[in-house]
């Protein structure tokens, strides 16, 4: 099964992740200080999408930090957590964090489509410190997932090693 619901669904997110794992729901909305989207997103096999804050309104919801707090999207497939995404994030005059986010007008669904999609985005690969101990199978999906990135028009940086604190 590709899905992998275990004894910790991830995150205060985790009913929106699991109904939609289910089919119960085509999309679900959660909200995500550090991890409560995007986790039940991984542990459920569904997309999350952790808007950046200010995208989203928080209104209604309690913050647990107002600088990281935000609503997000979870879903089945990218296609219809963007849809739910261009439904929810726009200015509202109940959330400051709002009023200043620069957004597409004409929202995210209409990258969809586009092969150059991710031009000018640039991705980070901690290759010596996290990925050179990858299997050969789960190697051979993220090279195959950052070649899909490139095409669609991203810059993969190598060598982006994360240091150490001590």
């Amino acid at each position: 099964s590709p899905y992998n619901l275990t004894t910790n669904p991830g995150g205060s997110s985790s009913g929106s992740g699991a109904a939609v794992s289910a089919n119960l729901i085509t999309f679900a909305l959660g909200t995500e200080t550090d991890g409560s989207v995007i986790n039940p997103a991984e542990r459920n096999a569904v997309v999350g999408i952790k808007s950046t804050v200010g995208l989203t309104s928080r209104a209604g919801v309690i913050p647990e930090s107002h600088n990281q707090d935000t609503v997000g999207c979870l879903a089945r497939t990218m296609r219809d957590a963007t849809y739910c995404l261009d439904g929810i994030y726009g200015p509202d005059q109940r959330d400051n964090y709002t009023l200043v986010q620069k957004a597409p007008a004409d929202g995210y669904a209409q990258f969809l489509t586009k092969k150059t999609a991710l031009k000018g985005a640039r991705f980070g690969i901690p290759w010596a410190t996290f990925w050179r101990y990858t299997p050969p199978n789960q190697l051979a999906q993220l090279l195959e997932l950052l070649n899909l990135i490139q095409s669609a028009g991203a810059t993969i940086t190598n060598g982006t090693e994360f240091k150490d604190p001590s």
